[in-house]
C-alpha cells in the first residue's frame, strides 16, 4: 500500500474536519457555542440558590473537545 492510502485509513474523519476549519464564518458558531457551554459552568457555581441552574453533565468532554480543536487546527 502507498503512504497516502495508509494515512487515509488511519486518520479519523472527525480530526480531518477539525483541521480544515478556517475563517470567521466557520469559527464564529464554534466560539459562540463553546462560550455558552463554559458560561454554564461558571453560572452554576456562582448562583445564590442551590440547583437553580442545572450544570451540563458533559463539561469535561467540552474541555477536551476545545483542547483537541486548538491542537489539531
Amino acid at each position: 500500500m502507498s503512504q497516502a492510502v495508509i494515512e487515509d485509513l488511519t486518520i479519523n474523519e472527525f480530526y480531518r474536519l477539525l483541521k480544515i476549519v478556517q475563517g470567521k464564518s466557520n469559527l464564529e458558531p464554534l466560539y459562540v457555542g463553546l462560550s455558552q457551554y463554559f458560561q454554564n459552568i461558571i453560572d452554576t457555581h456562582s448562583t445564590y440558590l442551590p440547583s437553580s441552574i442545572n450544570q451540563i453533565p458533559f463539561y469535561q468532554e467540552i474541555c477536551i473537545f476545545t483542547w483537541r480543536l486548538m491542537t489539531n487546527n
